[in-house]
């Protein structure tokens, strides 16, 4: 059974994550047709791969803040150019 400080952390993360999901949503709905194709993005896709990015963020860099990483979309793969 979770205790009461257990689930005040988990809504509270699940907040942040929703949070995360929807400002990627927001910059990735902005970006051209080209540069979502750049990242390997598909503009059908968009929601899925937001939301996986906020399920699964990258760790931080060395010696920096989580807030410093560059941005909302800084977890998203790169596409693989062949």
């Amino acid at each position: 059974m979770l205790s009461l400080h257990n689930l005040v952390v988990s809504l509270r993360n699940l907040a942040a994550q929703e949070l995360n999901a929807r400002r990627t949503i927001g910059e990735l709905k902005r970006m051209e047709d080209r540069q979502l194709q750049d990242l390997g993005i598909l503009r059908c896709n968009i929601n899925k791969v937001a939301r996986e990015a906020a399920k699964n963020p990258p760790p931080p860099l060395p010696g920096r803040s989580r807030q410093s990483r560059g941005g909302h979309l800084a977890g998203l793969p790169l596409a693989s150019h062949s």
